[in-house]
């Protein structure tokens, strides 16, 4: 689940934006356990996925 507006915020320039959405469309593309849902900036609350939810942190590089 990823909210909406860090894909509408402007950070890093267009091909930084570009690029990282095009990241988010291969990985919901090419993996299909993977399910990609954006919560529209206009829901007020938004229910949980009927299936499992799972929330990664992944360590910094480096």
């Amino acid at each position: 689940m990823l909210d909406e507006s860090p894909l509408r915020r402007r950070v890093g320039g267009r091909k930084v934006i570009l690029d990282q959405t095009q990241h988010l469309i291969r990985i919901a593309t090419d993996h299909p356990s993977v399910r990609l849902h954006v919560v529209p900036l206009s829901a007020e609350e938004y229910p949980p996925p009927a299936s499992t939810l799972l929330i990664m942190r992944l360590a910094a590089a480096g």
